[in-house]
């Protein structure tokens, strides 16, 4: 099964792919998408633990073969199901790692799926105010991109923005919302590495 069809499957087919100059970089490079293909499987079927094992794996060949952009796919995939599995710091560095990645060489959509689980993290930890802002971010760079949000983190997504309106004032969350949509992609990003120490 090939990675758009496996993907469209699961309600979470890619926005983009990178074409790879040599059969065998080729080969190496659909086997590293076949298995963040499988963690995200994995991941929505609830097994956090196979999901990140399966996305470190995909996620070690793309570095091996110097992929940027399927490194960045297969960290984000290993942020969330770090975060699944409450290990809040595991989670932080994929998706701060995927972030910088994909804003620097793409894909740019990606940005905004780390920030979610960035604010999914926040959430998580008390930091509603700091969710709602990168949640705020992350939608607006979905809509100046032409990127909606994909179904198979829509369930998570949902979670994580109750999560945050239960524990703020309706004023404090539309302020911080608000705060969040008006960043530019830059000023996001920026102040996003930023906090995370550079």
């Amino acid at each position: 099964m090939s990675r758009a069809t496996a993907g469209t499957r699961r309600g979470c087919a890619p926005y983009a792919m990178t074409p790879c100059p040599s059969s065998a970089r080729w080969a190496r490079w659909a086997i590293g998408f076949a298995l963040n293909d499988l963690a995200l499987a994995d991941y929505q079927e609830g097994n956090a633990e196979a999901a990140a094992a399966r996305a470190a794996e995909g996620a070690a060949l793309f570095r091996e073969m110097r992929s940027a952009s399927g490194l960045a796919e297969a960290l984000a995939t290993r942020g969330y199901a770090r975060a699944a599995q409450d290990d809040a710091d595991g989670a932080r560095a994929a998706l701060s790692e995927s972030l910088r990645l994909a804003w620097a060489e793409g894909p740019r959509w990606l940005v905004a799926t780390d920030l979610e689980g960035l604010a999914t993290i926040d959430a998580a930890q008390g930091q509603a105010e700091r969710a709602a802002l990168l949640l705020g971010a992350a939608e607006h760079l979905r809509f100046t991109m032409g990127a909606p949000l994909p179904p198979c983190w829509r369930a998570g997504y949902e979670r994580t923005m109750s999560s945050v309106r239960a524990r703020l004032s309706a004023a404090a969350f539309e302020s911080a919302w608000a705060a969040g949509r008006a960043l530019t992609q830059d000023r996001a990003v920026g102040e996003v590495v930023a906090y995370l120490g550079g």
